[in-house]
């Protein structure tokens, strides 16, 4: 089959080059190369070969990701009669380095969130920025919009928004597109908090936005029209925060929203309602975080942690499930992360800690639910990640040296065995998992 373009070809790529030469301002190349080439300006042509190699570059990654996929297939496939390997069940390896190291901001990392369905994972800094990088290290680009420090960074569902918050008390949408093919862009600015925008997580379906602000608030938007439905606030009778509000989470039935912040407590509220249903208090300091957990966590919870009153009582809402056939999605739990160095598990319902978990050094930044329900990782100012196991009632399996400063943030990628962390000094590390 012949390569060689067509006339035609030949001639929209000439008045592409002379479209290129002119928005940077050759004046004498575009003088010589309109001469030579007979052809003349045309604007529709102006950054068409711009849009042309971004459209090259991207499917470059897209093609990368697939082989990878396939060579991971082929590894499957190729130990399938050895037994294949859980990725659901793979940790870092303690004793073994990152395999990739992203410097390029200018202030603290505060948190970071993985692509759903590429290998690219999100910065959020002090810097005001957000960066885009692979997971092998390369720097993708800068996400510039906010005129304050970033709080937080999340995917949608599909990865075609990125939500982030700032201290300049916006939110912002961005545009990453269904295939990563998006303008990257913010396309949408909500505007309502009157303080620091702390968190924003979005809604299992995606059509509903929640952030949480200094200003004491929690605040429900509609994503297509960026309208805010509801706010919650602290009432006297009724409960809520009457401090910052540091993090908000959805439950994974859709059902609830847990909040935690500097006032010690944590708040249960009723998404139909908006009342505000428990407050968890027993942390002695701030809470930085929480994490609902999965429906395998629920069960190694109930099984390897509770004692007996509270494993009739968990039980007991197990089979109320079963009886509305209803099955369990998680979230019957809570895990906590405080300034006061522990780490604490809360059965949600009953609104009590069933247990408490310490061994961090200084104040807990972040934690999360191990895919594989087995394990809860949590990363602490004393620089280190730490693996709890909750079938081991819950003991710290192994801690992972990670930085040389305070670790602010970390993130589990879900489709590929790997592991980010965020730090205080500027410093982003991937962590490849392995089975344990």
């Amino acid at each position: 089959m012949s390569l060689l373009l067509t006339g035609k070809q030949k001639e929209e790529l000439n008045k592409s080059l002379l479209g290129y030469f002119e928005s940077l301002g050759y004046a004498a190349v575009v003088e010589a190369f309109r001469k030579d080439a007979s052809v003349s300006s045309d604007p529709k042509f102006k950054d068409m070969l711009e849009k042309k190699w971004r459209s090259i570059l991207r499917l470059e990654g897209q093609v990368e990701d697939l082989t990878r996929k396939c060579q991971e297939l082929q590894e499957k496939i190729d130990h399938g009669g050895e037994g294949k390997v859980d990725l659901t069940d793979v940790l870092p390896d303690p004793e073994a380095e990152a395999s990739a190291v992203m410097n390029g901001h200018r202030g603290s990392i505060v948190s970071l969130c993985f692509h759903p369905r590429f290998n690219l994972v999100v910065t959020a800094s002090q810097d005001n920025t957000l960066k885009v990088w692979k997971t092998d290290g390369q720097f993708e680009r800068t996400l510039i919009g906010h005129s304050d420090a970033v709080q937080w960074c999340q995917f949608n569902r599909d990865g075609s928004l990125l939500v982030s918050c700032s201290a300049d008390t916006t939110v912002k949408l961005w545009d990453f597109g269904k295939d990563n093919d998006g303008s990257f862009t913010a396309i949408k600015t909500l505007s309502g908090h009157d303080n620091t925008v702390s968190c924003a997580t979005f809604d299992q379906a995606g059509e509903q936005l929640f952030t949480c602000s200094r200003d004491k608030t929690i605040k429900l938007w509609e994503v297509e029209t960026g309208h805010c439905k509801k706010t919650f606030t602290y009432h006297i009778d009724k409960g809520g925060h009457t401090d910052w509000i540091r993090v908000v989470q959805v439950s994974p039935d859709q059902t609830m929203l847990a909040s935690c912040g500097m006032d010690q407590t944590i708040c249960v509220w009723d998404l139909r309602t908006g009342a505000c249903l428990t407050t968890l208090r027993d942390h002695d300091h701030a809470i930085e975080t929480i994490a609902w957990s999965n429906a395998l966590a629920d069960k190694n919870i109930i099984d390897f942690i509770l004692d007996e009153d509270d494993q009739k009582t968990a039980r007991g809402y197990m089979k109320q499930l079963e009886a509305a056939g209803k099955a369990d999605r998680g979230g019957m739990f809570l895990c906590s992360g405080s300034r006061d160095r522990t780490m604490r598990l809360w059965l949600v319902q009953d609104g009590v800690c069933v247990k408490t978990m310490r061994g961090h050094d200084n104040w807990i930044r972040d934690v999360l639910f191990h895919p594989s329900g087995k394990y809860i990782l949590s990363c602490s100012d004393d620089r280190t990640v730490r693996v709890w196991d909750l079938v081991k009632y819950g003991k710290c399996k192994f801690k992972l040296e990670a930085h040389s400063s305070f670790v602010s943030c970390l993130a589990w990628n879900y489709h590929h065995p790997m592991m980010a962390t965020g730090c205080q000094d500027n410093s982003v590390k991937v962590w490849s998992c392995v089975s344990r």
